[in-house]
């Protein structure tokens, strides 16, 4: 039990595969074809990586613009005290979203069987880092 809860920790938390390395070199393919070694996320994947992505392009938005924004808020008379329990109130949502988000990222991680396979071989590597780990 405690072992299947640090590999769901660890497919929350890890990092995005792109692609895997089978050990039997997979036949030739037509050009328009993709690799079958290309890695398929799956729907919970997906979706969470789209989640993520809009979040950080509206992030990324907001740092470029908020002093224009900070600007307009004053000039408007919006920075009160209600106003920031409100904005506080819209942040708070915001990270209960990531985190939903996050956690169903992990669920998808979890029953990929793929996955599984290279947080694994990633772990061992990381914490074993010698020549025949590497392999």
């Amino acid at each position: 039990m405690k072992n299947q809860l640090i590999l769901f920790w660890r497919c929350i938390l890890g990092p995005k595969l792109y692609q895997t390395y089978p050990a039997l070199p997979p036949p030739p393919v037509r050009n328009d074809q993709q690799p079958a070694h290309i890695y398929e996320k799956n729907t919970a994947e997906s979706l969470s990586d789209t989640v993520f992505f809009a979040l950080k392009l509206s992030i990324g938005l907001l740092k470029v613009t908020w002093p224009l924004c900070l600007i307009y808020f004053y000039r408007r008379g919006l920075l009160t005290y209600d106003n920031g329990l409100v904005t506080l109130r819209l942040t708070g949502c915001i990270v209960i979203i990531s985190a939903y988000f996050m956690l169903l990222r992990g669920v998808g991680r979890y029953v990929n069987p793929n996955y599984k396979v290279f947080i694994d071989e990633f772990f061992k590597v990381k914490h074993n880092s010698t020549p025949e780990t590497r392999q």
